[in-house]
Formats: structure tokens, C-alpha cells, sequence
């Protein structure tokens, strides 16, 4: 700074004053930076840091300390006695001032080995710290005083030995304040010149990021403080530097120093802050007490805090290697030299290994987190046997990988080295499923991956097509508009996956199936559904569909209906039994019912009335997604723009489709069993028709009485439908969330249903 205002053209006498207002001037912008950094929660950030960096941090301050304490003991650093060190061995001689260096170096390792042994005699008392400070300055001096006692020694060689503290001047703490009196000498155009003005903002700048990094060091350094509000004291600690800025004074920070020696000496009070304070205040206005100081040998003040940075060097490089991998701690020992050679070098270097580390382990969190074929997985949509097997035949040609994580250049082309290692040992892949459902964005250059390995997919032969599905919309319109610049054609949808299996299905069976829809690659832009599920496999009501579609048309009579229906449920019945029950059933609230697309079957929450029958169409099953199972996809959303209409997949479909329901099928079969126990069930779902349908409903009451009536009939009707009751709730069982924890009033519900059927068997049992 100096240099600077000099360039500016102040010379003389005025320089000083120009000094102290320039460090005046750092010292209020630092004190206004570090409370917006404790009013903006800085410190929060500081959580991220991870351990490796802050164990070398800690470590390098220890050094520090331990520095400290040699060039108070001694007069230099480890900076200077190394490079000394090395000069006179290879000379091979020693001049006289190096050997009045060594005898200072020495006293002041032999005064640290006294504080040492003093901590392993004393630890072991409560008192022990409170006085091991009292006691080992006694100790020193008094060795001292009784070495010159034996061999008394001149003023002149005390001084040239270097045995007590120099320089202690006893000049009036008026000194600086006189130079302050001739403020309207200051020249305001040389301190806001832009040499000055850069160095101090960039102090300012690095000064409190180091003050930051200091602070929260203290709790590192003291597990006892793990309570402190490091908000807070930030908070004091700007309020302070304001307040010292505007007496000219230079930036403050907690001296870490001072902050061991109190805690090594037991302070655990405010009482010792005081004290402290009082002390200094009495040196900065008492010259005559401050140059009194120096009856005591400096190399017992250089001792203390060399022991003191010794055992915090050895006890948190110790910690730290037993904590972590060899790998690691060799980061831990590169942190700690930094710190000790620059301290915001090292602070920078730990901000930029903390960003390293955190893409690092980011990356291994995020990418592919399951992928499978279509022979394990499949869309809800119930299909007939023979589609089945084909499914199960050629599953192979899609494959399906499910992401998560934001994703960004590295971990978008570790998803794209696994998918195009699963292509290489999987050639006959036709499409790639790639569900981003739990992805909140990818960056640019993601994006671009994707897109160009897209574009290889397409030049593959034969050609292999890749879809994406559950993307949010920014990223919708981001993959969109990169596909359309670089013309390549892929499949994107902002919905649930089971739409796009569904859609993959669809490919798969085309050509190879005279019956069923085909769904066009233009219709995946805008699918309705999504989820996965286990294969799907036969079961009663896949059975009875594949029969009741060979004997019945849209056109035959309800009473024709009930009696085949009957007939296939029913098997073991009398002819005539069946049709007294359709009889019944004919006349008591049966009927046919046609519903058009997306037309209401029944509505989720409702009571349960009716058996349903799809004798023509097909239904889909919905359910609404509560609020403790939304909390099951809880992503962060600091990335995302709420009010631009970014939302994920789950959260704009509240209605999942559950399942897709054909020819055959039978709703409320569950229901109907809730019905003969408890008499008021409700749907657990909606059901909407998928196209026009034509559907057979029967009343519970009408179905509950007719049966009880006849009970050869009601017995094989009950027994079909506990098959199919089986299936649908192992169906549902497998794929259901598993929680670690167990809801009570499930248990309650068995308790109820175990006693309601044992205290009503009636329609369970033949008599």
C-alpha cells in the first residue's frame, strides 16, 4: 500500500497518515463483509468442507503456532533457520551471530520441553492446566536467573545473546493519534486511486475468507465449543472491525494463539476474557509496564507457544491418519504445508479441493442406478397369453435404465459408456428406455452427449432407437430443440415411464400379433401413464377373459351373460342352481352398462356397490398419490424455477395409473369380500374406460343374497374369487414400498377382519 500511495505522489511525513487511513478504510470493509456473511449464513457452506481439507487446515495452523513460537523464542521462522541450517553445513562454518541463533533455538526447544513434561505431570489433576503456565515461566526464569547468578554475563553480551525480549520502547501511546490530527492532509484522490482501491478490496476479500475459515477453526480446535454460535460471533466479529476501522486501526481476527494458551491454562469463563483485555489495555497506555516485559527470558514465551503448536500438530495429524486412508491423509499433509507457507493459499486450495471433492463423490451418487429388459419389467397393461409369451420371447430387444441425480458432463457420459457397453454385449437391442423421472436437470454439455449418442444409435446396424421418459419440462425443451438442430430422431416424454413400456410393447408385438393396438412413435410425445411391474403371468380372471371372448358378442342378452359367467366361475354347479342364481341376479340391480372414453366407472374413496365384469374395451385402474407417499420422492429443488413450470414427472400426475384392464377382467372382486365382512367398503381406486366399454354390474347385495341362497353355487363362486382376490393383493404386495416401520391401524385392520370371519363364516363353508 505504501508503494502505491508513493506512486500517487505522497512523499514524507504524509505517508504514515495515508497508511492509516488506507488500513482504516480495509479494516470497515472487512468488518461490513463479515457480517454479510454471518447475515447470509456463510457459514453454512462451510458444512461441505470436507474432512480432509479441514484436518489440513487445522494441522497447518498448528504449524503456524509452532512458527509463531520459534521466532518469538529465537527471532526467525522455520523459513529462515532452515535455509541458515543448510548454509553453514555446507560451509562447514558458524558465525557469531549463528551461534548466538542456535543458543536462542535451543533454549527455546529446551523451555518447550519443559511445558511438555510439565503437561504429562500435571494432566492428571483438575488443577493441573490453571497452573502449569505460572509454573513453567517460574521454572524457565528461574533456570535462567541461576545460570547468570553462576556466570554473569554484560549488558552488552545479554543483548548480543539474545537471552530476554528487545526493542520494547517505552514511546507514548499518543503517538499514532498525534499523526491523525492532520486528517485534512489526506489525500482522497491517491486513496481512491485504482492501485489502491484494487489492493483493498482483494484484501478485503481474502481477509475475510480467512477470518471465516479462522473462526470456525476455533471449534476444530476446542470439541468443548461445539455449542458456540459461529453466527454470532462472526456477527461480533464485523461489529469489531467497523468499530476498529474507524480508529484507523487494521483487520482483527480471534487469535488462535492466545486462544490455546487460555484453554491450555483452563480458562472457561468470561472472567479470563476480561482479565486478558484489562492487561492489554494496561500495556498500550503503561509504556513503563510494557517494557518491563522483559525480565522474563523470551525464550520461555517462545517455549509456551511452541509447545503448545506441537501438541496441536501431533494430536490432529495423529487423529486425522488413524481417521482416514493413506491416499487421504497424504491430501491432509499437502493442505497443512500450503497453509503454513500462505494461509489463503491454502484456504483457496481447500475451496477448490472441497469443489473436487464434492463432483467426486456427486458423480457416484448420480447416473444409472438399475437397469433391466422388458423380460423383467412391464407396463400394467393386462395382456392375453399368447401377447405374453411373445413379450417374453423377444423382452430383450429394450432395455431399460432408470437415472437419478442431476446430471452433468461426467456422470452423462458414464451413462452413456454403460449403455453403450450393454449394446456391445447385447447386440440384438432394438430401443433404449432411459428414465429420467428422478433427474431434476442436466447442463449443457449433458445434453449434448445424449444427442450425440443418440445420433451413434441411429447409425447403428440395425438401428437402435433411444427414448427418454419423465423429463421436466426445461429439460424436455432443451433435448427437444438439441435433437431438432442436430436432426436426430429420439423419443421424448414428460411423463411416467409405463407410458413409454407400454409404447415399447406395442413396437415389440407389431407384425408379430394379428389382434391388439398398435401405438405410432408420434403417440409416445404424449403419453398418460407410467410405473413398472414384475412380467405379468396367468391367472384366473386372464383365463376366463380368453374363454368369455370366444362365447359371448357385445350383442348377447344379460341373462345369457350371467349364465355363462356362471358357468365359468362356477364349474362345479348344478345347471339348474346357476340359473335360479341368474334369475335372481336378472331381477335384483344386474346390468349392462357402456361407458365412453375416459367415462367414470367408479371413483376412488367411494362405497363399493357393484361387481364389474369388462365384457368388451378395456379399463384403466387409478390411484391418487398421497402426501406421505409424495414424501418418497423428496429431490432438491434449488435448481429448479417453480414459476417457469418446472415439475417432475410424479408431482404433475397426482392420478398413476395402477393398472390396464382388457376382455374378462373382474372389478371388485376384493370389495365384494370387505362387503360380507364389514358391509361398507370403499374403492381403493378409480376406474375410467380406456375406449368405449361395455361392462356387466352386478349389486353386492343382489350377488351377497343369491349366493347365500344357493350354497353349492355360493361355494364355488367364493372359492374363484378368493383365488383372484389372492392374486391381485400378491400382485400389489410385490409392488409395494418397502417402509421400515409398520402402520398401526393396518394391524387393527387384520384384527377386524380375522374376527368379523370368524364370527360370520356363513358364506364361506358348505353346509
Amino acid at each position: 500500500m505504501g508503494k502505491a500511495l508513493t506512486l500517487q505522489g505522497v512523499e514524507g511525513p504524509e505517508l504514515l497518515l495515508h497508511i492509516l487511513v488506507a488500513q482504516g478504510m480495509l479494516c470497515v470493509m472487512v468488518g461490513f463483509l463479515l457480517v454479510l456473511v454471518a447475515e447470509l449464513d456463510g457459514l453454512y457452506y462451510m458444512r461441505f468442507m470436507p474432512y480432509q481439507v479441514g484436518a489440513g487446515f487445522v494441522s497447518g495452523i498448528g504449524i503456524l503456532i509452532f512458527d509463531g513460537g520459534l521466532e518469538l523464542g529465537c527471532g526467525q521462522g522455520l523459513q529462515s533457520l532452515v535455509p541458515d541450517f543448510f548454509h553453514a553445513v555446507l560451509n562447514a562454518e558458524v558465525s557469531s551471530a549463528g551461534e548466538a541463533l542456535v543458543v536462542q533455538l535451543v533454549l527455546t526447544l529446551a523451555s518447550a520441553v519443559v511445558f511438555l513434561l510439565l503437561r504429562e505431570v500435571l494432566h492428571s489433576f483438575s488443577w493441573g492446566n490453571a497452573v502449569r503456565l505460572p509454573l513453567g515461566l517460574a521454572l524457565i526464569s528461574g533456570g535462567v536467573y541461576s545460570f547468570l547468578w553462576l556466570h554473569p554475563l554484560s549488558h552488552q553480551e545479554v543483548e548480543f545473546w539474545g537471552i530476554f525480549l528487545s526493542g520494547l520502547v517505552p514511546d507514548s501511546w499518543t503517538l499514532e493519534w498525534r499523526v491523525l490530527a492532520h486528517l485534512h492532509h489526506v489525500k482522497l484522490g491517491a486513496i481512491f486511486s485504482q492501485p489502491c482501491v484494487s489492493l483493498t478490496v482483494s484484501y478485503a476479500a481474502l481477509s475475510t475468507l480467512a477470518f471465516t475459515f479462522f473462526t470456525s477453526g476455533m471449534r476444530d480446535m476446542d470439541k468443548d465449543s461445539a455449542k458456540a454460535d459461529l453466527t454470532k460471533e462472526i456477527r461480533f466479529l464485523g461489529k469489531t472491525n467497523v468499530l476498529v476501522g474507524l480508529l484507523a486501526g487494521v483487520p482483527v481476527s480471534p487469535s488462535l494463539k492466545v486462544f490455546v494458551v487460555m484453554k491450555d491454562a483452563g480458562a472457561r469463563t468470561r472472567t479470563w476474557v476480561c482479565l486478558l483485555g484489562s492487561f492489554y489495555m494496561l500495556l498500550y497506555f503503561d509504556a513503563v509496564l510494557r517494557s518491563s516485559l522483559s525480565v522474563i527470558p523470551k525464550c520461555a514465551f517462545g517455549g509456551l507457544v511452541v509447545s503448545l503448536g506441537f501438541e496441536f500438530l501431533t494430536t490432529s495429524l495423529v487423529e486425522s491418519r488413524e481417521r482416514i486412508a493413506v491416499a487421504e491423509w497424504r491430501l491432509v499433509v499437502i493442505t497443512c504445508v500450503l497453509v503454513y507457507f500462505n494461509v489463503l493459499m491454502g484456504i483457496l486450495f481447500g475451496v477448490a479441493m472441497t469443489t473436487v471433492f464434492f463432483m467426486v463423490e456427486y458423480s457416484a451418487m448420480t447416473g444409472v442406478t438399475q437397469r433391466a429388459t422388458m423380460r423383467e419389467v412391464r407396463s400394467l397393461v393386462e395382456r392375453d397369453d399368447p401377447q405374453t409369451d411373445l413379450l417374453d420371447k423377444h423382452g430383450y430387444e429394450v432395455a431399460v435404465f432408470w437415472c437419478s441425480g442431476y446430471i452433468f458432463f461426467g456422470t452423462a457420459n458414464d451413462i452413456v459408456d454403460e449403455v453403450q457397453a450393454w449394446l456391445d454385449s447385447s447386440p440384438t437391442t432394438r430401443i433404449v428406455i432411459l428414465d429420467f423421472e428422478q433427474v431434476p436437470a442436466v447442463d449443457a454439455s449433458g445434453v449434448q452427449s445424449l444427442i450425440t449418442f443418440a445420433s451413434a444409435c441411429e447409425k447403428r446396424r440395425p438401428a437402435v432407437h433411444l427414448a427418454l421418459t419423465g423429463l421436466v419440462r426445461r429439460l424436455h425443451l432443451s433435448v427437444e430443440r438439441a435433437a431438432s438442430a442436430e436432426n436426430v430422431k429420439m423419443s421424448l416424454s414428460t411423463h411416467r415411464l409405463e407410458a413409454t413400456l407400454e409404447w415399447a410393447e406395442e413396437r415389440v408385438l407389431k407384425g408379430r400379433v394379428k389382434t391388439g393396438k398398435v401405438t405410432n412413435e408420434a403417440d409416445l410425445s404424449e403419453p398418460k401413464v407410467t410405473s413398472a411391474k414384475l412380467p405379468s403371468r396367468p391367472s384366473e380372471h386372464k383365463l376366463l377373459a380368453a374363454k368369455l371372448a370366444q362365447k359371448m358378442s357385445s350383442g348377447s342378452e344379460l341373462q345369457e351373460m350371467l349364465e355363462e359367467f356362471l358357468a365359468d366361475i362356477a364349474p362345479s354347479a348344478e345347471r339348474e342352481e346357476r340359473a335360479a342364481v341368474c334369475q335372481q341376479l336378472s331381477k335384483f340391480g344386474s346390468k349392462l352398462q357402456t361407458f365412453e372414453k375416459s367415462g367414470q366407472i367408479y371413483a376412488e374413496g367411494a362405497t363399493a356397490k357393484y361387481i364389474t365384469y369388462v365384457v368388451s374395451g378395456s379399463v384403466n385402474i387409478y390411484q391418487s398419490i398421497s402426501a406421505d407417499e409424495a414424501l418418497a420422492y423428496k429431490l432438491p429443488r434449488h435448481h429448479l424455477n417453480g414459476q417457469k413450470g418446472d415439475a417432475f414427472a410424479f408431482e404433475e400426475e397426482i392420478d398413476v395409473r395402477v393398472r390396464c384392464l382388457t376382455r374378462g377382467a373382474l372389478l371388485g372382486a376384493t370389495e365384494f369380500g370387505a362387503y360380507c365382512s364389514c358391509g361398507r367398503p370403499q374403492w381403493h381406486a378409480s376406474a375410467h374406460a380406456a375406449c368405449p366399454t361395455l361392462v356387466l354390474q352386478v349389486p353386492f347385495s343382489a350377488l351377497e343374497a343369491a349366493l347365500e341362497s344357493n350354497k353349492a353355487v355360493g361355494h364355488a363362486v367364493m372359492l374363484w374369487l378368493f383365488k383372484l382376490a389372492s392374486l391381485q393383493v400378491l400382485d400389489v404386495l410385490q409392488g409395494a414400498r418397502v417402509k421400515p416401520y409398520r402402520r398401526i391401524d393396518q394391524e387393527g385392520v387384520f384384527k377386524r377382519v380375522t374376527s368379523t370371519c370368524a364370527s360370520s363364516p356363513a358364506i364361506f363353508s358348505r353346509r
